[in-house]
Formats: C-alpha cells, structure tokens, sequence
C-alpha cells in the first residue's frame, strides 16, 4: 500500500470522517476516526506545513501573540529538532512583517513563500496581510543553503488611499511536478464583488540558479462566469499539465468555492465538485489519484475523499 504522510500542524477541532479532536488538559489532541490513519501526531502550532521532496524538513508558519504576525519556521522532519526562523537575519527580506504559506521547489534547494511588503496602504495592521490572504504582499523565494533571496513577482503596491492603485494580493506559490513551473494566486482588482475583489491564477517559467528566477509571467485561470470572481491554486498536475483550484466558477457566491481541474493546453475546465452551499479548499491529489479535500459541512470544518482525480 502507497504510504501517505498527512502533516497537520494546527489547532484542530474536528476534520470530519477523518480526524476529531479530544481536549486533554486545555489543549486539543487530534485522533483518528478514519481507520486508515494509523496514528496522528502534533509536531508544533502552526498552519500550512509543508514536506521537502526528501521529506527530511518540513516548513509551516506561525503567528507571533504578541506581534500578532506571521513567520515562516523550518525545522528537521520529524523530529522537528532545530527548528528556526526561515529568513532570520536575511538581507533583502522586509522584518516585523508577515510572511507564510511556504513551498518547496520539486528540487528541494529553494523554499517560496508570500511576504508582506515593508511599507503600504494601512501597514500597521497586521490582520491585513494574513498569510492565508497574501494582500500587500510577494512572492518570495529562498536557497535553503546559501540564504540567497530572490523576489519573482513584481505586483503593483498600494500606498496611499488616494494613489488610484488597486489593493494586490500574492499567496501560495505552487511549483510543477517537474519544477519548470509556477503559479500563484493573485487578487488583481477590487471588481463587482465588494472587498473580496477579483483574484486568478498566474503563472511563469523558472530557472534555478544561485538564486530562484521566474520569466515569462500570464494569466493561467481567471473566473469568468458573471459573479464569478474567487479561485485558489492548490496543485500542478502532469501528464498532461492539469491546474487543480478551488472556484466559484460557476458565480455562485465565493464562500460556495468547488473543486475544479483546467487542463493548461486545451483550458477545458472540469467540475470535481457541485456544492455551491459549501466551501471546499485545501485540497490534494495523493500520488495514487485519489483527492483529499477540506470543505465546511455546516456544522463543523470536515475533510474527506471525494474520488478519483482521473
């Protein structure tokens, strides 16, 4: 049997049919109801964790209490032994700002990740540029050896109310199988849809050097259903090149989001969800095809399989 690693670095209150969570002295200690999960362990408090391809580091982010900011954390995996601050003491990395949902390159030697900006619109307000959102900020990139950083994205930063810029957002940088590739998702304008905005999906070649270079930059998916405005990019897919994203493709409202796939050659989109009453994100396609997905059931925040991605 393929062996599946699920690393949950979070405060958990129930995944649905697959995980609960029993408070033991105050805290929340997350068990197996699915009995395919052998066994769950809570390495640290965070969200967003991710695996280097070795699966021997693993990186997450993790809001400070008392700046109330998020940074990016690397630790050895799974010890968690050596844990530290990604970009402590990194020139060319803006401080005190908020950093997170970091990726590793297929390769292993870069880590990418969205990082505030050090100076905009309405920067004292560190809720703004919530990792999970990514306003006012870029992407950045990182070797995990040298420290060498590199910025690859070059989106317009609001800085004054009256500037006539529009409000930009850059988080979750993805990479292809291959590591040739990757995209991003972008909130680009404020659009019909009220604070939400419009957001698609852009992405761009790379080339890896001393440092982690981007080219080439283009709209890969942009919601274009009437009321349609909200996409997340969650994973590249190869043979052939699939972008797999959450949307409101269809234009029901944002939070109703559905599992999508866009073939990148032939941008035939197909639906692997209809359930505009829930949101479903975060999910994957596990190396044997079947998709694991996050959605809000009504009473509680579930995760679950719903099928093949074939």
């Amino acid at each position: 049997m393929a062996r599946l690693t699920l690393l949950i670095i979070c405060a958990l209150v129930s995944i649905g049919p697959w995980v609960s969570a029993q408070r033991i002295n105050g805290g929340s200690v997350p068990f197996p109801r699915n009995p395919r999960i052998a066994s769950i362990d809570t390495l640290a408090v965070g969200s967003r964790a991710r695996l280097n391809p070795a699966e021997t580091q693993v990186c997450y982010d993790a809001r400070n209490p008392l700046t109330a900011y998020y940074s990016v954390f690397i630790a050895d995996y799974p010890s968690l032994a050596n844990r530290r601050l990604l970009t402590l003491g990194m020139a060319g990395v803006p401080t005190g700002r908020n950093q997170g949902a970091c990726r590793y390159h297929s390769a292993g030697n870069f880590i990418c990740w969205n990082q505030e900006v050090q100076t905009h619109y309405l920067d004292t307000d560190a809720n703004l540029s919530n990792p999970g959102v990514g306003l006012y900020a870029q992407i950045y990139c990182m070797h995990v050896t040298t420290g060498a950083v590199s910025v690859v994205t070059s989106n317009t930063i609001k800085l004054t109310v009256g500037d006539g810029l529009e409000s930009f957002a850059a988080f979750n940088p993805v990479f292809s199988p291959d590591g040739l590739t990757m995209c991003y998702t972008r909130r680009f304008q404020t659009g019909s849809q009220g604070e939400e905005g419009d957001w698609d999906v852009r992405c761009m070649d790379v080339t890896l050097g001393a440092t982690l270079t981007t080219a080439n930059e283009a709209t890969a998916y942009d919601p274009a259903a009437p009321g349609a405005n909200y996409v997340v990019m969650m994973q590249i897919l190869a043979s052939p090149t699939r972008y797999f994203m959450a949307s409101n493709h269809d234009g029901q409202d944002f939070p109703g989001m559905d599992i999508i796939i866009q073939n990148r050659d032939t941008l035939v989109v197909t639906k692997l969800t209809d359930t505009p009453e829930n949101w479903e994100e975060g999910a994957l396609v596990t190396p044997g095809g079947r998709v694991i997905t996050m959605s809000d059931l009504g009473m509680f925040h579930g995760a679950g399989e719903i099928g093949s991605a074939s």
